[in-house]
This record gives structure tokens, C-alpha cells and sequence, in this order.
């Protein structure tokens, strides 16, 4: 197990179908995930899916809740995704966020991000902040034929 840091903290990672922001600031989750079914409209029901799957990018939405510890300032946050090959690819822009005040004291980003499928499998989402890793959030890509 890494060593503690300080800070700052996950107090959640994952993805969800939207994010409502309340009249008093505080999140509303609607509908977390971690997997995606893709429908296959050319084939038929219980067939399995083709070998050359066709290749997309999907939005979805991902949600990061982080608590301070002794983290102050300024931060970027990192996205990594590692498709199920092996193969990693780097989000092209970071978030940044601000620690401010006491150690529960924190920062959220909601972020609609785009996401490659190439294929079904696992695919994993390296979250790190200032270059240093903090967690990972799986998503399981299936595919169905409608």
C-alpha cells in the first residue's frame, strides 16, 4: 500500500448518467454506472457480435469528489484511460481545481469527457492530481446485438 501523502483524497470517482446541481450548491448523482452496453443494430438477438466491432466514441459523464487533507492551492487533475489492449491514452486536457480551508474541505469536478470504444472489455480511467496517481474507475464496454 502507497504511503499517505496528506492529501489531497478521493471521497468519489465514478460515472453517472447526469449531475444536478442543487439552489444550496451540493450535487445530486442521477444513475452511477460502471458498465456500458453498446447496442448492435445489425445483428441478430443471441448472435455473437462480429469480429471487427465498429469502433465509436461515447460522452459520458464523470464525477470526482476530493478532499483536501493538507493539499492547498491550486491542482490539475489528470485523466488517463487504458483500453482493454493495454494500450493508455491520455486525456488531452486537464481540470484544475482549488483546495481551500480545513482537511474535509474539498473540490468537485463534473466533466463530460469522450470516451474511445474500441472493443468490449475493461477499460480503466487513471485519475492523478499534480502528476501523482490517486485512483482508478472501471468501466466494463459490452456489446448487444438489439
Amino acid at each position: 500500500m502507497p504511503a499517505d501523502t496528506g492529501g489531497p483524497y478521493v471521497a468519489a470517482a465514478f460515472f453517472c448518467e447526469k449531475v444536478l446541481i442543487e439552489q444550496d450548491n451540493t450535487p445530486s448523482i442521477i444513475r452511477i454506472f460502471d458498465k456500458l452496453i453498446v447496442r448492435l443494430t445489425a445483428t441478430q438477438p443471441g448472435a455473437k457480435p462480429p469480429p471487427n466491432l465498429p469502433q465509436m466514441a461515447t460522452a459520458l459523464t464523470l464525477f470526482l469528489l476530493f478532499r483536501a487533507g493538507k493539499a492547498r492551492g491550486r491542482a490539475t487533475v489528470n485523466l488517463a484511460i487504458e483500453l482493454p489492449s493495454g494500450m493508455r491514452h491520455e486525456h488531452p486536457q486537464g481540470n484544475t481545481i482549488h483546495f481551500e480551508g480545513d482537511g474535509e474541505r474539498g473540490a468537485q469536478i463534473i466533466a463530460e469527457i469522450e470516451v474511445p470504444v474500441v472493443g468490449e472489455g475493461l477499460y480503466w480511467f487513471e485519475v492523478s492530481v499534480d502528476g501523482d496517481f490517486l485512483t482508478k474507475i472501471p468501466l466494463r464496454v459490452q456489446y448487444q446485438p438489439s
